[in-house]
């Protein structure tokens, strides 16, 4: 194996692997009104990610929803609010001379 397969191999295992559910408050993770799976190197990543996935087709308020993380055994790992999306950063141009 290279170097670079062998280091690869190693942040994927030291990488957490889970499904999240975007789900009314209270709701069961079955109920979902949008889902998906995420990579992230920390459960503080993946919160973060979670609560601010772009969700198109949803039409509930984001303070009506509520993230559920599962690992991929289908145990929750965790479940909070849903922040909705966060707006994407614009390139600003160089400022002239």
């Amino acid at each position: 194996m290279s170097l670079a397969a062998g280091i690869l191999v190693a942040a994927l295992m030291s990488a957490l692997y889970l499904n999240y559910q975007l789900v009314p408050v209270g709701g069961d993770p079955k109920e979902a009104l949008a889902h998906g799976h995420l990579y992230a190197s920390s459960l503080a990543a993946a919160k973060r990610c979670a609560q601010t996935v772009r969700a198109p087709n949803l039409a509930a308020e984001a303070s009506a929803l509520e993230v559920v993380l599962q690992d991929l055994g289908g145990s929750e790992v965790w479940r909070g609010p849903y922040l909705g999306p966060v707006e994407e950063l614009k390139a600003t141009p160089p400022a002239p001379g």
